[in-house]
């Protein structure tokens, strides 16, 4: 009989395949795979894989309670270029924002514990902070401040969409925290992705 003779890559890649099975309520994907996709605020919009609606009456699992949702009809201009091709204009129709400062914005996301690409897709479509320094907040993800008294319109305007890309570590929950500075936080979209490790990851 002919002996099987398992490369050691191979033997890596199963024992990490067996690893990452074993882990109970999580998601885990290849690198570079979509593995959550929210529509904050919105209807479950189509797309591989869909967005996941977060809606007023059956909100995202993985949103904390007392934030709301508000919309627009307003056209959104999707040329910046940070904007990921085939980003559906409706996931800026709705956003879901905090209007209270205690406690704060709170997504949680199991995960199999590594490295992740983050992505997080504001337009400013509120007339009310159509201003620079009418809306101010902070964004952390991981314990990490990603995003310092972030201004969407003083960074591109009014009904104009952005993507803001960042590469964490996380354990096996991947907490993205929301903090008041002046008005309140808000997100459109949320989208996660399995990542390899970079010089540049941010951990806790």
């Amino acid at each position: 009989m002919k002996r099987l003779k398992l490369l050691p890559a191979v033997v890596s890649a199963l024992s990490l395949s067996l690893v990452l099975a074993a882990v109970p309520n999580s998601v885990s994907a290849a690198p570079g795979d979509v593995i959550y996709r929210i529509n904050a605020g919105g209807a479950q919009l189509s797309g591989t894989p869909v967005w996941e609606a977060d809606t007023p009456k059956n909100p995202s699992p993985y949103v904390s309670s007392g934030t709301k949702v508000a919309g627009t009809s307003n056209t959104i201009d999707l040329s910046h270029p940070s904007m990921p091709s085939g980003t559906p204009q409706a996931l800026f129709a709705k956003q879901r924002y905090d209007p209270a400062a205690a406690p704060e914005m709170k997504w949680t996301f199991p995960v199999s514990p590594g490295t992740f690409e983050v992505r997080l897709f504001f337009a400013e479509t509120f007339t009310g902070a159509q201003a620079v320094g009418s809306r101010v907040f902070d964004v952390s993800i991981e314990g990490a401040t990603v995003l310092d008294d972030y201004d969407v319109f003083a960074d591109v305007g009014a009904n104009r969409a952005v993507m803001k890309s960042f590469v964490v570590s996380s354990d096996s929950n991947l907490e993205i925290d929301f903090q008041h500075v002046v008005e309140n936080p808000m997100i459109n979209g949320i989208e996660i992705r399995s990542s390899v490790a970079q010089a540049s990851t941010l951990s806790a």
